[in-house]
């Protein structure tokens, strides 16, 4: 995305001030901010190479006075915290979820340790009904690749936890030299690691064969190309495959935007 300069609000001098048709009148790129601020718990964790678990709510209708219980250990916490509700007339699954979503938020303990909850649905479509509604947690400490999800109430519905804390696909090992192998996670951490590999080729630069060892003369075009598949593979990750094209059709060059995203 090109920069965003400065705010509307800002001085006269701003880049997007009165009369400067900035990047967010331009549908695509409007498109993508949205998308990025509305992610889900497993989409951000892809994306930023977080640690994901995945709690869904299943079974009767909520009635008045159901206590569910949620504890979150790990993930740097020095104690497990068990998150409790209990259900008013007026709930339904997905409130439920809102509610506890709403109070790991709040929790100071979970908010220092990194935890971030995320309602899998935001709302209920008019006349249709969110059989299995999902809440996401994420943990954004740097370093944690962890933490556990225990449900300890026995209430009908039911919570279950659908994935424990993990980091999720995709990763990419870039070091060989240690043990166990070092592997970053995440497409924007990888692309990140990639794109300043590019200029570490230049310490090779100065030589062409040494003994037997040979120092390949395209090295800075092969780290510049697997940059780029990684950009691509994030765009198709966004997007949708193929939505980011380039000359003829293929990835590369100037990217377009084309069908209903535009």
């Amino acid at each position: 995305m090109p920069v965003g300069g400065l705010a509307l609000q800002s001085t006269a001098s701003g880049t997007l001030a009165n009369g400067n048709a900035g990047y967010r009148y331009l549908d695509q790129w409007g498109q993508m901010e949205w998308r990025i601020n509305n992610l889900n718990a497993d989409e951000e964790a892809r994306l930023l190479g977080q640690p994901c678990g995945l709690v869904s709510l299943s079974g009767a209708a909520v009635t008045s006075g159901l206590v569910f219980q949620l504890q979150f250990s790990g993930g740097g916490l020095v104690s497990p915290v068990t998150i409790s509700y209990t259900s008013v007339s007026s709930d339904n699954l997905l409130s439920v979820c809102s509610a506890i979503s709403n109070l790991v938020n709040q929790n100071s303990t979970l908010i220092a340790a990194g935890f971030v909850a995320f309602n899998q649905y935001t709302f209920q479509p008019l006349v249709a009904v969110i059989p299995l509604p999902q809440m996401g947690f994420e943990n954004i400490t740097p370093g944690v690749t962890t933490f556990t999800l225990t449900v300890l109430s026995t209430t009908n519905p039911m919570l279950t936890v659908l994935q424990q804390g993990q980091l999720l696909a995709p990763s990419a090992p870039v070091s060989d030299l240690t043990n166990p192998t070092t592997v970053i996670w995440g497409y924007l951490p990888i692309a990140d690691w990639l794109e300043g590999a590019v200029p570490g080729a230049t310490r090779n630069l100065d030589t062409s064969k040494a003994d037997t060892w040979f120092t390949r003369m395209d090295e800075v075009e092969a780290r510049d190309d697997l940059y780029e598949r990684w950009k691509t593979r994030m765009g198709d990750f966004l997007f949708g495959k193929g939505a980011w094209t380039g000359p003829g059709g293929k990835p590369g060059g100037s990217y377009k935007l084309k069908g209903s995203i535009c």
